[in-house]
């Protein structure tokens, strides 16, 4: 017997054909599979690049602060007195920060998201309340926005991590960063030189990483996810 008369034995068919139903039903396993899982790789890579984004501008921010402690001397040592308006606060930071970072473009001191160079609203994380922060933006050439003003001798930073792609949130790609006299360092916000309960961060008082914390929900989810050594948890209010 050939081959051809094997293949078209209804026999053989019977036994290594699938019928349309079953293939149907394959796919539509497949299907709800994947309408399981792959939201969840999403969200999962998307944390990641969260997390290293802002390990990145720590570091930076970090090694800023070094570079202009060299040519300014000690950070408790720069000339914070003379900050006395908006002017004043543009100059400071031109002076003791700008120069280290590879700034794109200056904005006028204001609104963040009035700003020049952001034209985009900026939300906390309970997303109804916006973010209109009084501080010198900049964009750096990698794209990352930044907002600083000086505050009782230390200096803040609004740090969104992808410029103005969506979905510019405090707690999902804003993120504050403050640079203290008291340690010569960047913290994150409340200060992460300070032992604070994981539950108080993630509470529903001022700043708590928590999207019902009121107000200002999200300031302080950077402390979380440093304190979670640098990962987004599933708790995390993603």
């Amino acid at each position: 017997m050939d081959l051809w008369t094997i293949f078209n034995n209804n026999n053989f068919k019977k036994r290594f054909g699938f019928t349309l139903s079953e293939v149907l039903i394959t796919l539509a396993i497949i299907g709800v599979i994947a309408a399981l899982t792959i939201p969840q790789l999403v969200a999962n890579y998307q944390k990641q690049q969260t997390v290293e984004a802002l390990k990145k501008v720590y570091s930076s921010i970090t090694q800023v602060v070094r570079q202009s402690s060299v040519d300014n001397g000690s950070l408790k040592n720069w000339d914070w007195a003379s900050v006395v308006d908006g002017p004043t606060q543009v100059s400071f930071i031109d002076k003791y920060i700008g120069p280290y970072l590879g700034i794109a473009k200056k904005c006028s001191m204001g609104s963040w998201d009035a700003a020049a160079c952001r034209n985009v609203s900026s939300r906390y994380l309970d997303k109804t309340t916006s973010l209109s922060a009084y501080c010198y933006p900049l964009r750096l050439s990698d794209g990352t926005d930044l907002c600083m003003y000086v505050q009782s001798a230390n200096l803040q930073f609004y740090v969104d991590i992808n410029g103005s792609k969506p979905p510019n949130l405090v707690g999902k790609d804003i993120f504050l960063i403050s640079i203290i006299t008291a340690t010569e360092n960047p913290v994150f916000y409340p200060n992460q030189s300070s032992t604070f309960p994981r539950e108080w961060l993630m509470g529903t008082t001022w700043g708590c990483c928590n999207k019902d914390a009121t107000p200002n929900a999200g300031l302080y989810c950077s402390q979380l996810i440093f304190l979670d050594n640098w990962q987004i948890k599933d708790d995390y209010p993603w």
